[in-house]
């Protein structure tokens, strides 16, 4: 997805990705996939097609939503979620096989909640906050963190194992994400003469001379 937003952005808001950001963003993708590409990991192309317009899709939203930033993210989100939320509720019922009496246990209610508040509303409406802000390439750039913080939660709370392997992903994805942030660094401005306030007689003279002239 960072990626697409860089291009995207290029075109859409005229915001340009500098060498860093982009050697930064590949060292953290394969940060990503060593964490990600573990065991015998196989997929169809079309579903690697399907991930890669879902991540394009995901890059122009961001960009899109970067134009009009401006606005305030309580009165765009709640119908674009409303919106969404419908569709693919209708999609979902339409395809899918749903197991009513599972969908309506507790747990799955429980899930569904914190889904619904925290992954989406409180989620979305703080990257429209954040767009307000940084630039949608930096943006972009946090969900390269994702695969991290979800090994991370998962080893703390899921009782999941955090080996070498995941570690050394992580320290890419840190190392090429703190690259990408990285300011460029400024050539140093030259000193103000300070012969001028000493001396002004080489900034009056001329001045001077203009009003007398009538020039």
């Amino acid at each position: 997805m960072p990626f697409f937003i860089f291009g995207f952005a290029h075109v859409m808001v005229g915001e340009r990705a500098t060498r860093a950001t982009i050697i930064g963003a590949l060292l953290a993708l394969g940060g990503v996939a060593v964490i990600s590409l573990a065991g015998d990991a196989r997929a169809g192309v079309i579903y690697v097609l399907a991930a890669l317009v879902a991540s394009a899709s995901s890059g122009y939203s961001n960009v899109y939503l970067k134009r009009f930033s401006v606005a305030e993210p309580l009165a765009t989100l709640p119908p674009a979620m409303l919106l969404a939320g419908i569709c693919l509720t209708l999609f979902g019922l339409t395809f899918e096989h749903v197991d009513l009496h599972r969908a309506l246990q507790p747990a799955s209610l429980a899930t569904l909640a914190y889904l619904a508040l925290c992954g989406s509303a409180l989620a979305f409406y703080l990257n429209h906050w954040l767009l307000q802000r940084i630039t949608s390439s930096v943006m972009g750039l946090t969900a390269l963190m994702i695969p991290v913080i979800a090994v991370a939660v998962g080893a703390l709370l899921g009782s999941e194992v955090f080996g070498p392997r995941d570690i050394a992903g992580a320290l890419l994805v840190i190392a090429g994400v703190s690259l990408s942030l990285r300011k460029p660094i400024e050539a140093p401005r030259a000193a103000p003469d300070r012969n001028l306030f000493v001396n002004p007689a080489p900034l009056v003279t001329p001045l001077i001379k203009r009003g007398v002239t009538g020039d």
